[in-house]
């Protein structure tokens, strides 16, 4: 039975990929360290895994997310559960220890599978979900465990009017045409009880045969292009050439900027490195090929059998590299990555610098829970990135920026405006307003209890524009007393605004969003942090925030951006605003004592206060 055409998906490229999971499973896998082939082995049962267990009930359900933002996964899946479903206790549904490094599977249970169609319906980090029907070492072991599935699962799906297809996805590492065909086969041989026709168009059941490969081994016994990098810690690591070359360069440009110098003398010097030999000081030498024939057919020939030698090599790795895990399941859903994709910043019709991609726009509306009928804002909307997403979903948005340039138009080579891209996606316009979210400006007023269901934002923090309040510098400028005495009665006032500090604008952002929020409403913004020295204690905290989830975006080393997630739960008490501020401004302060009542020692004291104040210290240098 042909069934070749659009019948398979190839991952690849999985080998990078880290999972969210805090349990990770050691891979039943080894290398030889003389050949480099991979040799696998097999758990002694099957219950050992947790990714294979032949619980029906318990995990029922098999999520497949998709290889970017491993760090949002569980933290995406849990919002989505609360909001589709009323999930509070994310356990309840998937279990964490399912969850095995370098695969993006989790086995689950979810209420129904109108729940997971809503959830796919939204979600930016799953590729796809399935209900699994047999899983096993081989296809012969996930058959076995099929045999014994519910008859209420498959009964549906097998009757003589039901079409179907079956279609193989294999996860780290490509397969070619014919291994997919003899997959097929395979399973068709087992008769799977599937009685109606084939169609490869519209089926009314996709059979997925998942192939797992831990890919690991096949990177490590890479016998041409494995390198060596000491990290840090002191311990060893296999990379890539490649890699190798990228930390190198990254390494001596930290380097150069530990000597006080700028970017563009970083790239002079740069230039007159590739210019001169490390060696001699001179210019570059380069190896003369040989002018004898017979050297010359010499050296052509090493280097054929070098790779030769690799590819007999790579090929014997594979031929002995068996699939860790094999899934027999049936489709339910796939994630909406080309909902993200259909707004991407390619085709919009109004950029900025500070423009958030759509993708990243997307799980942040997730994570704030945006709902239709529901108010949101950004208090610093910029080219207004993040609030296409919430109106996407139905909400009732509002944007505020202090730089009314902005929000009106720079009136530059084009002349478009914020409204101009919700026109472009024939979106409702939001309310814009000209704002200033310091204590001073406090633009907004709230009733009791707020008024907002969800706050997200991307606040900026000094790399590509600069956070400004309302304020002004005396020393730099005289005030006006009087207008009319100037003849100047015809100008409209415009305030002037002053630098903002990175930290102080995250803390009034915390304690400005206890306020405003409803309770169970949604705080969602980005922190900047340097990933090298970074610690809780400076995530500004409230007593009538809980923060939810954080997950890290890495960005050149060795920053990154960390994605907040805090719910209101408590109401605002003004008569302890005093405390509540003071609150969100201990980060600013890490004092001995704080540290004193955790029960540690003096020197951990003095260790986790000096690691606090170098994390703040860099994310100041961050907003400078």
């Amino acid at each position: 039975m042909a069934q070749t055409e659009n019948a398979s998906e190839v991952e690849d490229g999985a080998a990078g990929t880290q999972s969210a999971a805090a349990t990770t499973t050691t891979t039943n896998t080894t290398t030889t360290a003389t050949t480099g082939q991979v040799e696998a082995t097999s758990p002694a049962t099957m219950e050992e895994d947790p990714l294979m267990k032949p619980d029906f009930e318990r995990g029922r359900h098999l999520v497949h997310f998709r290889d970017k933002h491993p760090d949002f996964w569980v933290q995406e899946l849990d919002a989505l559960l609360d909001l589709t479903a009323g999930v509070k206790d994310s356990a309840s549904v998937y279990d964490k220890s399912s969850m095995q490094e370098g695969l993006p599977f989790v086995r689950a249970n979810f209420p129904s599978e109108e729940c997971v169609k809503a959830i796919c319906a939204r979600s930016m980090c799953i590729k796809a979900i399935y209900e699994v029907w047999g899983a096993g070492l081989s296809l012969d072991g996930a058959f076995a465990q099929m045999s014994h599935c519910p008859a209420e699962r498959r009964e549906p799906f097998a009757q003589e009017d039901k079409t179907w297809c079956v279609r193989v996805r294999a996860y780290g590492r490509k397969i070619s045409n014919t291994e997919e065909q003899a997959r097929r086969e395979s399973l068709l041989a087992m008769k799977p009880g599937l009685r109606g026709k084939v169609s490869l168009t519209e089926p009314d059941c996709i059979l997925w045969v998942i192939d797992c490969y831990n890919t690991e081994p096949l990177r490590k016994s890479n016998p041409v292009n494995q390198q060596t990098w000491t990290r840090e810690d002191g311990e060893v690591e296999l990379i890539s050439k490649r890699e190798k070359k990228r930390r190198q360069r990254l390494a001596w440009k930290e380097e150069m900027r530990a000597k006080g110098m700028t970017r563009r003398k970083i790239t002079k010097e740069k230039i007159a490195r590739r210019e001169r030999d490390e060696k001699t000081g001179g210019p570059p030498s380069k190896p003369q090929p040989p002018t004898d024939a017979d050297a010359q057919a010499a050296l052509e020939q090493e280097r054929l059998d070098k790779q030769e030698q690799y590819t007999k090599a790579l090929h014997a790795a594979r031929d002995q590299h068996r699939p860790t895990h094999v899934f027999i399941a049936r489709a339910i859903a796939t994630g909406s990555r080309s909902l993200a994709e259909s707004y991407t910043l390619k085709k919009r019709a109004f950029l900025g610098p500070t423009s958030m991609e759509s993708t990243m726009s997307f799980i942040m509306a997730n994570q704030a829970k945006v709902d239709a009928g529901q108010l949101v804002i950004d208090p610093f909307v910029g080219t207004g990135s993040l609030l296409v997403p919430c109106t996407v979903f139905g909400a009732v948005c509002q944007g505020g920026d202090i730089d009314f340039m902005l929000l009106q138009g720079r009136r530059g080579v084009t002349d478009a405006t914020v409204n101009d891209t919700f026109d472009q996606y024939k979106l409702p316009r939001p309310d814009l307003l000209r704002l200033d979210f310091s204590p001073r400006g406090r633009s907004l007023r709230e009733p009791n209890g707020g008024i907002y269901d969800a706050i997200v934002c991307d606040p900026p923090y000094g790399i590509r524009a600069g956070a400004k309040k309302v304020g002004r510098d005396v020393s730099k400028r005289p005030l006006i007393e009087d207008v009319a005495a100037q003849g100047r009665e015809d100008i409209a006032y415009i305030a002037p605004v002053q630098p903002y500090e990175t930290m102080e604008l995250m803390a009034d952002l915390v304690d400005a969003s206890a306020r405003l929020l409803k309770v169970g409403g949604r705080l969602v913004y980005l922190l900047p942090i340097d990933r090298t020295c970074f610690v809780e204690e400076i995530i500004p905290t409230h007593p009538c925030l809980t923060l939810v989830a954080r997950s890290v975006e890495p960005l050149r080393p060795p920053l990154g951006r960390m994605l907040i997630t805090m719910e209101k739960t408590a109401p605002y008490d003004y008569d302890l605003a005093d405390e509540y501020r003071a609150e969100t401004r201990r980060a600013l302060v890490i004092s001995e004592t704080a540290q004193a009542d955790n029960g540690a020692t003096v020197d951990e004291q003095a260790a986790a206060t000096a690691a606090a104040v170098a994390s703040i210290a860099k994310l100041r240098e961050i907003g400078r």
